[in-house]
């Protein structure tokens, strides 16, 4: 078992934080990038780390369903929490909080602009990262928030553009066919160029 750098910590009955570092990740085959629960060996690696949740701290929820929220750590690591859900909970099981892809459709660049604008005055925080794409004479947002897909965040840019997908797909589809305008920090950029902000963003996102 490889549990010289991995930390579990049994928060409460229902809540359980599992840390692991880089080379836990390397280890487990699997990337902070690639954590989809769609994907196979999301859900493999998922149910090795509640086996060993299980025989290190004891815990256990039975057929309770786990709302699962993913958050990155440094050196490409991640820090994973598992809360049991009640049964008249709403959140779904397979939740990923943070580094789900969102992407809005804008057909005009003044209605993105003022979107980016307004989100990174209010919501900056909640944005782990972002980027810009041009095709077919629209223009594609990517966002990743660090809350889930129904936070202010995703709420406010629908005001603003049309949802086109969600997930790594469509992600992956629209950085395959369309011209990158920002392949980072895009709403940071949009603010900084085309707002009223005083600091240029940085090169990378926390």
């Amino acid at each position: 078992m490889w549990l010289i750098n991995m930390v579990f910590r049994k928060i409460s009955g229902d809540r359980l934080k599992i840390l692991l570092t880089g080379e836990d990740m390397q280890r487990f085959a699997i990337t902070y990038d690639q954590l989809d629960y769609a994907d196979e060996q999301t859900r493999k690696v998922i149910l090795q780390l509640l086996e060993m949740a299980r025989m290190e701290t004891g815990f256990e929820l039975g057929n309770t369903k786990l709302f699962i929220e993913a958050y990155p750590y440094e050196q490409e690591g991640c820090v994973i929490y598992f809360t049991g859900l009640e049964e008249h909970h709403q959140q779904p099981s397979h939740s990923k909080s943070i580094y789900h892809a969102m992407i809005f459709e804008f057909d005009q660049a003044d209605t993105l602009i003022e979107g980016a604008i307004r989100l990174f005055a209010q919501y900056s925080h909640r944005i782990y990262k972002s980027a810009l794409y041009h095709w077919k004479k629209k223009f594609y947002l990517i966002v990743y928030p660090f809350d889930s897909i129904d936070s202010p965040t995703i709420t406010m840019l629908g005001e603003y553009g049309k949802k086109y997908g969600e997930g790594e797909i469509s992600a992956a589809y629209i950085r395959e066919h369309a011209t990158v305008i920002a392949p980072e920090n895009a709403i940071d950029r949009l603010a900084y160029f085309l707002g009223d902000h005083k600091s240029p963003p940085q090169d990378t996102q926390q």
